[in-house]
């Protein structure tokens, strides 16, 4: 019997979809990842909802910059942990004039200095950001299992406890050492 004859006596059918396995001289099809393909999602990683984007950036001093996230939130990092721990950033640590030339880069995904071709990612930034910032909800909980009232608080800050309200009220932003001294006092009773 024929192969053409066996072929059309066969009960299996073809499958309608082609296989993914490459031919010899023939192009595979479909063998791209769902993200990858057209009319799919983004692969944009600025696009993407879970990634932090900077939306502006603006030098605010040695190392620091005011960041202004996607959705308006603005908050003061210090770059300088990542700056002065890599020695890439050499040049930056060199010349305080070229920190100042910083530019947001791929739709706020990072935040670079091309002339130098260096850059710090958002990711990084971000968490920069959550170790040396506080909302008003995380001072609130510290302070509760701190079991500090605002007067003892305002005490041990010597700041006053008008000020320990506008923290915890999220009038004011909490100041960096004010953070430290929180982490620090929490690390102190664990011990």
């Amino acid at each position: 019997m024929s192969a053409s004859k066996l072929l059309k006596s066969s009960p299996v059918k073809p499958s309608p979809r082609p296989s993914a396995k490459r031919l010899p001289g023939r192009r595979a099809l479909k063998t791209a990842p769902s993200f990858a393909r057209l009319g799919t999602r983004s692969t944009r990683a600025a696009e993407s909802a879970d990634l932090p984007v900077l939306q502006s950036v603006r030098p605010r001093g040695l190392y620091k910059i005011e960041a202004v996230w996607r959705g308006g939130r603005k908050c003061d990092v210090d770059l300088a942990p990542h700056i002065l721990r890599f020695i890439a950033y050499g040049p930056l640590r060199e010349n305080w004039s070229a920190f100042k030339q910083l530019q947001i880069l791929d739709g706020g995904v990072a935040v670079g200095w091309p002339e130098l071709d260096l850059d710090i990612s958002a990711d990084a930034i971000a968490a920069l950001a959550r170790q040396q910032n506080m909302t008003a909800n995380d001072f609130r909980s510290y302070l509760k299992r701190l079991g500090l009232s605002f007067d003892a608080a305002a005490a041990a800050f010597e700041i006053s406890r008008r000020q320990i309200a506008y923290y915890s009220a999220g009038a004011k932003p909490v100041p960096r050492h004010v953070v430290l001294a929180l982490r620090g006092f929490e690390a102190e009773l664990a011990v």
